[in-house]
């Protein structure tokens, strides 16, 4: 069973479409037909009025001529007619599909604006798939993590980085030195150590990062970068796997019996 703004999508589908816009991952459009023509097609489509100096504001921000014929257009010129059909009308939810698909990062940037504008002018809810992490972390209030068809995680992406490890990795002058002070880290704090040359990289408890910081006074290394786990990290890690192998590795979350969704 599904239900949105409380009604059921069997019995209530019309209903339901009049309250959402969408935009799928790939858009359909008619290569004959102007990009005016198929948002004023759209529009009617679903009986919705709309305020046209309000579509070519949108279409003059991402540069957009809407008296082209969609055979003349590029991918990412015909994502922005989708773009338009959803961001014009007045209504309180939006669903999209990887919706900068084909966008430059200029375009990205200026998508995410206007989003952002809506959302806060309008009020309404936005639900935004995307394999783009670093957008879906810089916009997003909250996250769902779905993975083999299961919501395995909904959590705001502050409350995911709270669970998770730090990153840690140190430069030294040689290998040895490296090997040297690998081999001195606490088992029970660090996870996948990897030693590399002359750096040393692992996993270790945020909580306890204060503690390791006063360890390295005396240690000898050239250089030292601490950063957050992303949410690609994280993302990957509910996948069991690394970025750039399919091999297994220890969880980067704590040990918790408190989780975000059941």
């Amino acid at each position: 069973e599904a239900k949105i703004l409380g009604h059921n999508i069997k019995i209530d589908s019309e209903i339901i479409r009049e309250r959402i816009a969408y935009l799928p991952g790939e858009l359909g459009v008619f290569k004959d037909w102007t990009a005016s023509r198929i948002l004023a097609y759209l529009f009617k489509l679903y009986e919705r009025p709309v305020n046209w100096e309000k579509v070519k504001e949108l279409a003059q921000i991402l540069n957009l001529d809407l008296h082209k014929k969609t055979k003349e257009l590029s991918r990412g010129n015909k994502q922005k007619i989708g773009i338009i059909s959803v961001l014009a009308p007045d209504v309180d939810i939006l669903i999209l599909d990887e919706p900068t698909s084909g966008l430059d990062p200029l375009m990205n940037n200026e998508f995410y604006k206007l989003l952002k504008e809506k959302q806060v002018s309008s009020g309404c809810t936005v639900f935004l798939s995307s394999h783009q992490l670093e957008e879906v972390e810089k916009i997003a209030h909250r996250v769902g993590i779905i993975r083999q068809g299961t919501l395995v995680e909904v959590a705001t992406v502050t409350q995911l980085k709270q669970l998770a490890l730090k990153h840690v990795e140190l430069s030294f002058t040689s290998s040895s030195d490296a090997k040297g002070f690998a081999g001195k880290l606490p088992k029970d704090a660090v996870k996948n150590l990897i030693v590399e040359r002359t750096s040393v990289k692992f996993l270790y408890n945020r909580e306890e990062l204060t503690l390791f910081l006063t360890k390295l006074e005396g240690v000898s290394f050239s250089d030292i970068n601490i950063r957050d786990s992303t949410l690609e990290d994280i993302f990957l890690e509910y996948y069991g796997m690394e970025a750039n192998s399919e091999k297994k590795h220890e969880s980067i979350f704590k040990l918790s019996k408190r989780r975000f969704f059941p």
